[in-house]
């Protein structure tokens, strides 16, 4: 997903330290979907859409897991997040397809992105 996410970007104008930025967040994002999705229930699915837009990329990331519910066995927020904040110009959270899980809305300012005929990843 990371990769296909990073050629969609660069196919649509992103610079070098823009996809490097995509590809960090976009691996965060779908890592805590893994590691914090799925616990203590069957393994779902997660989805990735971007859509590129003059000088922004957009990009929503999907479980269909246990939401963002608080645990007595997690950590707490983790660097992911943080990362995540640091390297996007937004980032939104709402429930997951079907109300299940969650959707993460991912926006980077992306100078040079450009919309296309092949605008959806």
């Amino acid at each position: 997903m990371r990769r296909g996410v990073v050629a969609f970007a660069a196919r649509h104008g992103a610079s070098r330290h823009a996809q490097s930025d995509i590809a960090l967040a976009v691996s965060e994002a779908l890592t805590n979907s893994v590691v914090h999705a799925f616990v203590r229930q069957p393994a779902g699915t997660m989805g990735l859409l971007a859509e590129a837009a003059a000088d922004v990329l957009l990009i929503r990331i999907t479980d269909d897991g246990s939401g963002m519910t608080s645990r007595a066995d997690s950590p707490g927020m983790g660097i992911g997040l943080h990362l995540i904040d640091q390297l996007t110009s937004s980032i939104e959270f709402h429930p997951g397809p079907r109300g299940e899980g969650t959707e993460l809305r991912l926006r980077f300012d992306a100078p040079g992105m450009r919309r296309t005929a092949d605008d959806l990843l």
